[in-house]
């Protein structure tokens, strides 16, 4: 027979929960310039031939 662990979270309930990991990435998202980044990276995909980005 098999057991459910009760005090178990579902993976819904592991992605509500609060964590100091994703508070801190937050922070770092608040500090880069996406618009910069994007406009260095954008020479990348941007050839003539072959498949879009």
């Amino acid at each position: 027979m098999a057991w459910k662990n009760l005090k178990q979270r579902s993976l819904a309930e592991s992605m509500l929960i609060e964590h100091d990991a994703l508070k801190e990435l937050d922070d770092v998202h608040e500090l880069i310039t996406w618009s910069r980044i994007e406009t260095l990276l954008s020479d990348i995909h941007s050839k003539p031939k072959g498949k879009k980005a």
